[in-house]
């Protein structure tokens, strides 16, 4: 089985406490991972949608890293905006296999193929306005980076595939920027642009928090559909992709 979920914001090895967020977050590690256990086996994949820890730096996130590396299942991580204490995946792997850290790995200009499913991803970012266009497309570049990957993968080992998902932290498209006029002036998100091209049609994605009403997320945009699995969106619960 493939689960996902985002924004489990750990802080095992550094001072911040989530529930000065809200109630909602009282006691969420233990919420989540009674949740987690109840359907995760060893043999299944988590995909972490970004936002893992709020470590500045590797050594601080392994407290967290544990937290995870112990829960059933392996886990692959895609970087968010908080993320502060990634650095190179080369680093980033070291530093688990010097701590033992055995069942996790990392989304970033890679892809995976599971149970006939293959996954891409990046992080995203958010457009508020036209300065902003500059980080989109540099997020569009590892996006296909990351397809790449994807696509030699299904060539080279004749793979059937059933569907693409394409997994973001931030969300790929916002209802802000077609009501700004966004859309118009600048034409559409060149990630969009790239999910139509490569026919990807399924998209998770966290970032977002708080009290959400549901018709202000788009939750499909051109045939593309879109779905929100910030851990505190989705009560703690991970959502099964298949």
């Amino acid at each position: 089985m493939i689960y996902i979920i985002g924004d489990l914001h750990l802080s095992f090895g550094v001072d911040k406490p989530m529930n000065i967020f809200g109630n909602v977050w009282e006691n969420h590690t233990e919420r989540l991972e009674q949740n987690w256990k109840k359907i995760v086996k060893d043999e299944d994949t988590v995909f972490l949608a970004g936002d893992f820890s709020w470590a500045m730096k590797l050594e601080e996130a392994l407290e967290d890293f544990k937290y995870i590396d112990r829960l059933p299942g392996k886990k692959i991580l895609l970087k968010g905006n908080h993320d502060y204490w990634w650095s190179s995946i080369k680093k980033n792997r070291e530093f688990l296999e010097k701590n033992g850290i055995k069942n996790v790995d990392f989304l970033y200009n890679n892809s995976y193929i599971i149970e006939n499913i293959a996954f891409c991803g990046t992080r995203g970012w958010e457009i508020k306005d036209i300065e902003e266009i500059k980080h989109i497309r540099k997020e569009n570049i590892r996006l296909n980076n990351s397809i790449q990957d994807m696509n030699k993968k299904i060539e080279e080992y004749e793979l059937e595939i059933e569907k693409k998902i394409a997994i973001f932290h931030y969300p790929p498209i916002t209802k802000e920027y077609i009501e700004k006029g966004l859309d118009k002036e600048l034409g559409e998100y060149d990630i969009i642009k790239t999910l139509k091209k490569e026919d990807i049609r399924m998209c998770y994605y966290g970032h977002l928090h708080g009290i959400l009403n549901d018709q202000n997320l788009i939750k499909k945009y051109d045939n593309i559909k879109f779905e929100l699995i910030a851990s505190d969106y989705v009560n703690f619960k991970l959502i099964n992709i298949k």
